[in-house]
């Protein structure tokens, strides 16, 4: 979240409400379940979704 914070000039707050607006947290979300599927790290929780 925080590289697109920066490359957009936006606050967490903004960048979480655009995200969600946009199923663009759905998308990261499964991305990094990948990831973690791929690296045997499927225990580790990453973040944690705002209401």
């Amino acid at each position: 979240m925080g590289a697109f914070t920066e490359k957009y000039s936006l606050s967490n707050n903004q960048a979480y409400k655009y995200l969600k607006r946009f199923a663009g947290l759905d998308f990261l979300e499964e991305m990094i379940k990948v990831i973690l599927k791929s690296s045997n790290l499927t225990d580790i929780p990453i973040f944690h979704r705002m209401g």
